[in-house]
């Protein structure tokens, strides 16, 4: 049990015979392989984020000028 808490070797680097928990430990206590998944997680949730927000502001952005256009609204500048 103690190797499993010291995986020292990242997945790649394990033997094809390694079992389903060595691997999942191999990854959970590598703490670089740990730091990027993290890194990499938070740069896609940002771009995730980022393009929902900007296709949200411009679709209400749209229906605005549709309402504003059918009902005859104007606005000061």
């Amino acid at each position: 049990m103690h190797h499993l808490l010291l995986a020292s070797q990242w997945i790649g680097e394990q033997s094809p015979t390694s079992n389903y928990i060595h691997k999942t430990a191999g990854l959970i206590t590598d703490p670089p392989h740990a730091t990027a998944e993290l890194f990499y997680s938070t740069i896609e949730n940002v771009i995730i984020l980022t393009a929902g927000y900007l296709w949200g502001k411009r679709a209400l952005r749209r229906q605005h000028v549709q309402l504003d256009a059918e009902h005859g609204f104007t606005h000061d500048a």
